[in-house]
């Protein structure tokens, strides 16, 4: 089973591995800026997009497919995950670290503790019941800032229109996934990493960002300011002056 793949830009290789909830088009203020110095590469996740449905096992078995599917077309590359995303490329890392430049985690998930698991067992079967529509709009006003709930009218649109496009029972799927989730090893990861996050995200709090970064000795911890859980989408020029910053460091 392969993913979708949006292809530009020229130069080093980018894999953009998108959340729960987003498509390839997450990262596209970031992609369309990078694409003048880099290559460009972003999947929708199954059950996503333009992708099917058939969804993997584990974030770790999903993180398999991709590099299996990218490993003719992009053996090295610097990978950039977004929330769901990140924990998938929190796998590559792990796993495949000869298959990463350097390592970009936004907003990342890391591993829920109990509280956490149980909120998402709930959210798979509340919108397996009622579907999408209520939930989305209850889930827009915890997970962007109220800066940008108000002031980026588009970024909310988009994150709006992502989550009622995707289909009750696969959202619920990746829910149980993340509930499930075990975060790998990370200490002996000795590729270059940078964490951001918002100061306004509540869907992935600093404690858990503070507690992965711990774990990541060559890690450096950037902030957004008046930023909730999408960064790509609250404050994309932010985050793709910081991704150039990063891809370039030597």
């Amino acid at each position: 089973m392969n993913v979708y793949l949006d292809e530009q830009g020229d130069g080093p290789t980018v894999v953009m591995v998108h959340g729960l909830g987003g498509s390839a088009n997450t990262f596209e203020a970031q992609a369309n800026a990078l694409a003048r110095s880099y290559r460009l590469i972003r999947p929708d996740l199954p059950g996503s997009a333009r992708s099917t449905r058939a969804l993997p096992q584990s974030l770790e078995a999903l993180a398999d497919q991709l590099v299996a599917q990218l490993s003719e077309i992009a053996p090295h590359a610097h990978w950039v995950g977004h929330s769901m995303g990140a924990a998938i490329c929190q796998w590559v890392a792990a796993k495949y670290p000869e298959r990463v430049t350097s390592l970009a985690l936004i907003n990342p998930f890391y591993e829920a503790p109990p509280p956490v698991q149980a909120a998402l067992t709930q959210r798979a079967l509340r919108v397996r019941a009622q579907g999408m529509a209520e939930f989305s709009d209850e889930y827009l006003g915890v997970a962007l800032a109220p800066e940008s709930a108000t002031g980026q009218p588009s970024a909310r649109a988009y994150l709006r229109e992502s989550l009622q496009g995707t289909a009750p029972e696969t959202y619920a799927a990746y829910c149980e996934l993340l509930a499930a989730h075990k975060a790998p090893e990370l200490t002996s990861l000795r590729m270059r990493t940078m964490i951001v996050t918002g100061d306004r995200d509540t869907i992935a709090p600093m404690a858990l960002t503070e507690r992965m970064r711990a774990s990541l000795s060559l890690a450096t911890l950037s902030v957004l300011p008046a930023c909730g859980h999408w960064s790509p989408l609250e404050a994309p020029y932010e985050l793709t002056a910081l991704l150039r910053e990063h891809f370039e460091m030597r």
